[in-house]
């Protein structure tokens, strides 16, 4: 499996390898449907970073079948592989493929990217697993890109997603966890998109739940975020509230 892919080289049947997330942002954008450029960084980087130190292989291992039994990680375990993480030595092939695709498929003028999780578990029809890996901005550059994704492996190991797998009956054990690397565009406005509106509204309906500046404090629950609905998914907008401290976003930011 290659370190890299590129949206348009994501297939269907890449979607072990590339996770959930990935996965459907290549959908996309082979749909024609703008999304920030990026690369997906596969599951074959984390899994030569951990076959290349057999004694963090075993670990590793332990630990993710532990947590699978019970639900409840060891803290010390937990914060001497997250040690052993940061540690962990990547071969020279694998930086130079990722030190391409930085230069292939980021701009050189965007000054930031965004590291987001894209682990085979997430994003399913089963389960979300949303706010248990993580997204992290860092400085676009080859050593921050390879810091943040240390940062972002580290989520595998926090006491919250062994509680949620363990509840889903999803087993941590063996999954695959690739990385989505995109550059990190600034916006007035940003939000979520329900394409089915939960509680409200009328079938065919979207909701856009939105705020001034990113989404992450949307998806975090630091807001309250405005409302709007796109009537029958079309251009119609119905706004359903608004915050006093802010104007409505322009329609065409909408659309």
């Amino acid at each position: 499996m290659d370190i890299v892919r590129g949206y348009s080289q994501i297939l269907d049947s890449d979607k072990p390898f590339v996770g959930g997330k990935a996965w459907a942002v290549a959908k996309l954008a082979q749909a024609n449907i703008p999304v920030p450029n990026g690369f997906c960084a596969t599951s074959a980087l984390t899994n030569s970073m951990v076959g290349a130190d057999r004694t963090f292989e075993n670990e590793y291992a332990s630990y993710l079948e532990a947590v699978d039994s019970s639900g409840i990680p060891d803290k010390a375990f937990a914060e001497h592989l997250k040690h052993k993480i940061h540690q962990l030595s990547i071969q020279r092939n694998v930086i130079s493929q990722l030190s391409s695709a930085l230069k292939n498929h980021i701009p050189s003028t965007s000054k930031k990217i965004i590291v987001r999780s894209s682990a085979s578990i997430e994003d399913s029809t089963k389960s979300s697993f949303a706010g248990q890996f993580t997204s992290k901005v860092a400085e676009n550059n080859f050593d921050a890109l390879i810091e943040t994704i240390r940062n972002c492996w580290l989520a595998i190991i926090s006491p919250s997603l062994a509680a949620y797998a363990f509840a889903m009956k999803i087993r941590l054990s063996g999954i695959s966890l690739a990385f989505l690397v995109q550059e990190f565009l600034e916006f007035d406005y940003s939000g979520i998109l329900f394409t089915r509106s939960p509680n409200i509204g009328d079938i065919g309906d979207y909701l856009v739940e939105y705020a001034e500046g990113g989404a992450e404090k949307i998806v975090a629950g630091h807001v309250i975020p405005d409302r709007c609905m796109l009537k029958g998914g079309s251009e119609r907008i119905e706004w359903l509230s608004h915050s006093p401290r802010v104007s409505h976003p322009q329609e065409t930011v909408l659309l």
